[in-house]
């Protein structure tokens, strides 16, 4: 080779050299190509410009002044469009820049916009780098928006999740670019974003959350509230804690990645929890307007739009303002009489309350040392029967001293006002009204409440005082709240019915224990609420509460508007439902049932069925009632448990609210009665026995026509029971010459619930007590269930024999009282006379 290169002429060398392949560059394709890129380029760019001019246009129109103006609130309207409240007047406090703590805005900026100092409104390298971890992901996970960017959303309401909503947002970014400084922007930014519970701006968010002012926000505290601003109701710490922390932890993360934060001082700040402290001070605009707050928000994000803040909706809800007006006045009041009334315990009132804050105003200490409430509280719900929808709600006894809603947050032992669910469960089996119960003292240690010893006590009369009949029928039963015959009644169909039947209620898992018979299960005032509805409604609730029913523009457009009702929940059959309300409805017949006091308190002649609920030791006091068209339920109590006061009870307490908003109810139209379901059937029963009446069931008693004279008077009254009903007794105690039948009662059976049926279980039988392993009496016995009396079978007689039904030593029973009745059918059983038994 090297021989022929020799060979050539050295005149020829350049021809050879001549024949190398030119560079790419100077290829004549590569410059077609090139001007071909360039020229698609151009057209593109043209193309774009001329797409996004009228986006620019758009943008150019925008007043930029108000950026750091206020924003209008959002109206809220009642059922009969009368104006309730406002959203977002008194919740945002403005503060300069320069009171914002430079840790706050560094987890701002590491978190939200690390390019916020150099970029002039729009992060193009974000835009990039989100788009292309979009593309990979095949979804879109992240967003780029600049803190400008979300400025220019929020000042502008631009809540449409759109493209163009995007670029126009782009555009108003650069613009509040040129006509504001960073600091300016920043500072407009954290007085406007919302922050969750309805708190908006980061002053607002500081002392709602922590109780100080956002420049004492320590390093935990300002990445906690940064952590929210991604899904302020999804993230508050006072809804979930768990979130919030997680999302603090990744603020955390940020602030050192950016190195605004050692990575030591960070790991230590993970493992502390955050110290929530909620103002009570914050933002006192009531408990529904909170909760109405909540659920637009809800609703918004649903539609695609973000927050609230600035539109000026107008909010239509499904509250009365006369029935809210009537229960806030009334708990008011109620809870200052109680307070007032010298058997009240030394403890703090709202008064004395007052007075403290007033003391702590006039004192420099710091916010986070302010007292908080401790004198006594009450809550109320009211909804409609057949929607859910609330007509009521009040929390607490006043929402500027105390946010926390104890309608929907607080679980508390229902007392006695859960006992009618007992008697539904029986009812769906062979049990009717007019079934037998014993109706003596029962042993502590079968239920475990009341006392290690000694016998149960009977608060659920709604006394201190309370007498056996030795046996009672299941009407007479719950409408005068003889607790031993509920729990004998709760064992005998057993622990798992009526647990069954609760969780259908809607009032969660209860322990299967024996005193959850009797109300030791804790419930909420809201779940309660519902489960009640269930009687009016023929044995089905709603299946959940709601506010709003429509939301408008500021021009009126519709936004939103609630599509049909949910169907109600089936808990239980109309039989069974109509059982227990007829008894519920008894409560009110004066000087017989719980609530025989009700007209003392002005109750209106309006159909209504309820039930009073007293705790052990009067630490709860409840009534939960119903109309044909709303439900009601009342609490009052400590929320440190504590007796509200010696022998309270809810006759006296919680009934006289309630009855002052079913008052209001009945003032706007006339209430129907719960309508009784078809196929029911009556039979005739004796009301000394409890067996099927004969015409020798004659009791004397007074002559209608001349009281000084004695008749035979017919001592029967007439009885629901299920269709094809089989009842095979007769009346023994009126006709002693006779062969007894032998007891037979058959009766349909239901498929709401599990199969009814006796619990064959000895440790819940009658005569088997359950062994108990500590005492269950806190504090004092105000119902007398260890020391006994020797006069009447009483609650707190102290005896051990427990005469069985029908027992022939038992002295005979006869009517102390005429038989009432509703309508033209008598329905009450008569009350026996007293029984003494000695030591």
């Amino acid at each position: 080779m090297i021989g022929e290169l020799i060979k050539i002429n050295p005149e020829q060398l350049h021809l050879k050299r001549g024949r190398k392949k030119k560079p790419l560059y100077a290829r004549r394709w590569v410059h077609v190509l090139l001007l071909l890129i360039l020229l698609g380029a151009g057209g593109g760019y043209l193309g774009l410009k001329a797409y996004l001019r009228p986006f620019e246009e758009n943008a150019e129109t925008f007043d930029m002044s108000y950026v750091a103006k206020l924003t209008q609130s959002s109206i809220i309207y009642d059922r009969n469009k009368a104006v309730i409240g406002r959203l977002a007047d008194e919740n945002r406090v403005l503060i300069p820049f320069s009171d914002m703590p430079q840790h706050l805005i560094d987890a701002l900026i590491s978190t939200e916009d690390q390019r916020f100092w150099s970029h002039k409104g729009v992060d193009y390298w974000g835009i990039a780098r989100a788009a292309k971890d979009n593309f990979l992901a095949g979804e879109t996970r992240q967003g780029a928006s600049t803190i400008t960017q979300q400025l220019a959303r929020n000042t502008y309401g631009l809540t449409e999740k759109t493209r163009e909503r995007k670029i126009l947002e782009i555009f108003l970014a650069l613009r509040i670019e040129e006509h504001y400084k960073k600091s300016e922007i920043l500072e407009h930014y954290l007085n406007r974003i919302p922050l969750g519970k309805g708190f908006y701006g980061i002053e607002a968010a500081a002392q709602g959350y922590f109780s100080k002012p956002a420049r004492e926000l320590t390093k935990s505290e300002a990445a906690t509230i940064v952590g929210l601003i991604k899904a302020p109701s999804v993230y508050s710490p006072i809804n979930r804690m768990d979130l919030a922390t997680r999302e603090r932890n990744k603020v955390f993360d940020r602030m050192v990645a950016e190195k605004k934060l050692d990575a030591a001082e960070a790991n230590r700040m993970r493992k502390e929890p955050i110290a929530l402290k909620p103002s009570e001070t914050a933002r006192a605009t009531g408990y529904v307007q909170r909760e109405v707050e909540e659920e637009v928000e809800s609703i918004l994000n649903d539609l695609g739009i973000e927050g609230i803040t600035g539109k000026g909706y107008k909010i239509h809800t499904t509250i009365d303002a006369s029935l809210q007006q009537a229960a806030e006045h009334s708990l008011a009041k109620r809870l200052t009489e109680i307070e007032s009334n010298e058997v009240y315990p030394n403890r703090e009132t709202m008064a004395s309350y007052l007075a403290k804050i007033e003391e702590f105003n006039k004192s420099k200490k710091p916010a986070s040392e302010r007292p908080q409430p401790a004198y006594l509280q009450g809550a109320l719900m009211a909804v409609d029967n057949r929607t859910g929808g609330v007509l009521a709600l009040c929390g607490g006894r006043d929402f500027g001293q105390s946010q926390y809603n104890r309608v929907k947050l607080t679980r508390r032992p229902a007392g006695t006002v859960f006992v009618p669910f007992v008697y539904a469960a029986a009812f769906e089996g062979t049990h009717f009204p007019g079934s037998r119960i014993t109706d003596q003292r029962m042993d502590n240690t079968k239920v475990m409440m009341g006392a290690v010893t000694g016998t149960l006590g009977e608060w659920g009369t709604e006394g201190i005082a309370t007498e056996h009949d030795n046996t009672t029928s299941l009407r007479r039963a719950l409408i005068q709240g003889k607790n031993n015959s509920a729990a004998r009644l709760g064992l005998e169909i057993g622990m798992k019915k009526v647990t069954d039947f609760a969780n259908r209620a809607g009032l969660g898992e209860l322990a299967q224990d024996p005193s959850t018979l009797l109300g030791r299960g804790e419930v909420t005032l809201h779940d309660l609420c519902l489960a009640y509805t269930i009687f009016p409604n023929g044995g089905s609730r709603p299946a959940d509460t709601w506010f709003v029913t429509r939301i408008e523009k500021p021009d009126g457009t519709l936004l939103y508007e609630r599509s049909a009702i949910p169907a109600l929940t089936k808990v239980t059959d109309a039989i069974a439902s109509w059982m227990t309300h007829s008894c519920l409805e008894e409560c009110f017949l004066p000087e017989v049932g719980t609530a025989s006091n009700a007209k003392e308190y002005g109750l209106k002649d309006i159909p209504v069925g309820g039930k009073t609920g007293t705790h052990i030791n009067s630490t709860d006091l409840w009534f939960a009632g119903y109309s044909s068209d709303i439900t009601c339920t009342v609490w009052m109590g400590l929320d440190k448990r504590d007796t509200v006061y010696p022998d309270a009870f809810a006759r006296h307490t919680a009934l006289p609210v309630w009855v002052d908003v079913m008052n209001a109810s009945a003032a706007k139209a006339a209430l129907a009665p719960v309508q009784e379901p078809p196929g029911l059937e009556l039979i005739e029963l004796c009301a000394i026995s409890g067996e099927l009446a004969t015409e020798s069931c004659l009791e004397a008693g007074p002559d209608p026509a001349n009281p000084e004279r004695q008749k035979l008077i017919k001592c029967s009254y007439m009885e629901y029971v299920r269709p094809e009903t089989r009842f095979e007794l007769r009346c023994t105690y009126h006709n002693k010459d006779e062969a007894p039948v032998e007891p037979e009662i058959t009766a349909p059976q239901i498929t709401i619930g599990p199969t009814p049926g006796t619990n064959t279980d000895t440790a819940f039988s009658d005569n088997q007590p359950l062994a108990i392993s500590a005492p269950v009496v806190i504090g004092d016995d105000p119902y007398q269930s260890i020391t006994g009396s020797k006069t009447t079978v009483a609650a707190n007689a102290d005896t051990t024999a427990e005469p069985s039904p029908g027992d022939s030593t038992s002295p005979p029973l006869t009517p102390s009282t005429p038989v009432p009745s509703i309508g033209n059918q008598p329905l009450l059983n008569p009350s026996p006379g007293k029984v003494d038994i000695d030591d």
